[in-house]
């Protein structure tokens, strides 16, 4: 089975998240690969903060990406102000191939990870809009300067939850 890790990472948090999902379905003998969302200009803490808080769309380099040949999807984001990062839906709304995959999501995050329902609801529902059958179990990562802070037993239950999926 063929899995796509489509993320955005402006500090590297999520970059680095993606590839420990990437290392740990490779290592369980499935093939995935990187696919990360471009942004044409990245916005200040301000301007992010306010696009993230109202989910405006902000222009992406890889608008006609086309993800047809992927069976699974997994999308990562950062939280800006308490929803996914804005490029996510930009991409979400102009994405090829992705409408009715089965799917997973995860977030990097600075604030407590349980604080994040609303960046779930927020996600949960971009992804539906595409009627993207996602499972049960998202993943939160709590990340501070030196590395993952809070999250780090549940990089394996996420990637366990993925796995049953994709053996389906």
């Amino acid at each position: 089975m063929r899995i796509g890790i489509v993320y955005y990472s402006k500090s590297g948090n999520t970059r680095l998240i993606a590839q420990r999902i990437k290392n740990g379905l490779e290592a369980n003998h499935m093939q995935a690969e990187l696919i990360e969302i471009e942004p044409v200009k990245t916005p200040g803490f301000i301007k992010g903060g306010f696009a993230g808080g109202f989910q405006i769309e902000l222009p992406i380099k890889s608008e006609n990406c086309d993800l047809a040949t992927y069976e699974f999807l997994i999308f990562g984001a950062p939280v800006w102000n308490r929803k996914p990062a804005p490029f996510m839906k930009t991409f979400l709304g102009k994405a090829k191939g992705i409408d009715g995959k089965r799917g997973a999501y995860f977030f990097t995050c600075a604030g407590k990870k349980e604080k994040q329902q609303t960046a779930l609801e927020v996600f949960r529902e971009n992804l539906n809009k595409r009627a993207i059958k996602v499972i049960d179990r998202a993943l939160v990562v709590q990340m501070g300067k030196g590395g993952v802070v809070s999250g780090e037993e549940d990089i394996d239950d996420f990637l366990k939850a993925v796995m049953s999926q994709c053996s389906n």
